[in-house]
C-alpha cells in the first residue's frame, strides 16, 4: 500500500507541477502578445514625442525671425514706386511681342537670344500664355531688364528663372517663364 500512496502523492505532485506549467505558459504568452507589443509601440511614441519636441523648440528660435522677416515684407514701398495695374494682352501687342522684348532687352544692352511660346498654353482655356524667354549679357544688366518686366500691364507673373554662365566669358544667359494674361485669364481675373 505504501507504494500505492506513494504513487497518488507523486502523481498529485505531477498533475500540480503540469497545472503550475500551464498557468506559467499562459502568464508567458499573455506577456508576449500583449505586453511586449505595446512596449515597441510605446517606444515608438516616445520617439515621436521626443521627434515633435525637438521640432516645437526649433520653432521656438525660428519665430522670432519669422516674425521680424513678416515685418520687413510688410514695409512700405519707397515713393514713386507703383504696381502696374493689368491689363490683357492686346491683338497688336501679340504681333509685336518680338519687337518688345527684343526693344527692352537692347535698352538694358543684353541680347535676346530666344522668345519662344509655350504651344499648350494657346490653348482657349488657359489661364494664361508662357512664354520661354532667354536673354544674355552682364549680370548688372539684368536688373534694369527685370524692372522693365515689370511694367509691362500685361505679365501676369515670372514663374521661373534659370541663370547659366557663359563659357569663357564673364557673361551671362537669363533664362525665364512668363506668364502673359490672355483675354479669358483676364475676364476670370475680374470676375
Amino acid at each position: 500500500m505504501s507504494g500505492m500512496k506513494e504513487m497518488a502523492v507523486f502523481h498529485i505532485q505531477m498533475r500540480g507541477l503540469i497545472y503550475l506549467l500551464i498557468c506559467a505558459g499562459s502568464v508567458i504568452i499573455v506577456v508576449a502578445l500583449m505586453i511586449l507589443p505595446r512596449q515597441k509601440q510605446l517606444a515608438k511614441i516616445d520617439t515621436e514625442i521626443a521627434q515633435l519636441n525637438a521640432r516645437i523648440e526649433e520653432q521656438k528660435i525660428l519665430i522670432p525671425l519669422f516674425r521680424n522677416l513678416e515685418e520687413k515684407a510688410q514695409t512700405r514701398y519707397p515713393e514713386g514706386f507703383s504696381f502696374v495695374k493689368k491689363e490683357k494682352l492686346s491683338r497688336e501687342q501679340i504681333d509685336r511681342l518680338p519687337d518688345i522684348f527684343s526693344k527692352m532687352a537692347n535698352e538694358s544692352h543684353l541680347r535676346l537670344d530666344r522668345l519662344e511660346p509655350e504651344f499648350d498654353t494657346l490653348m482657349e482655356n488657359s489661364k494664361c500664355w508662357r512664354m520661354k524667354l532667354d536673354v544674355s549679357g552682364d549680370f548688372f544688366d539684368f536688373r534694369q531688364f527685370l524692372f522693365r518686366l515689370g511694367e509691362l500691364s500685361w505679365l501676369d507673373q515670372i514663374e521661373q528663372i534659370w541663370i547659366q554662365p557663359q563659357p569663357e566669358s564673364k557673361r551671362l544667359s537669363l533664362g525665364m517663364t512668363l506668364c502673359l494674361l490672355n483675354e479669358q485669364a483676364h475676364e476670370q481675373a475680374h470676375e
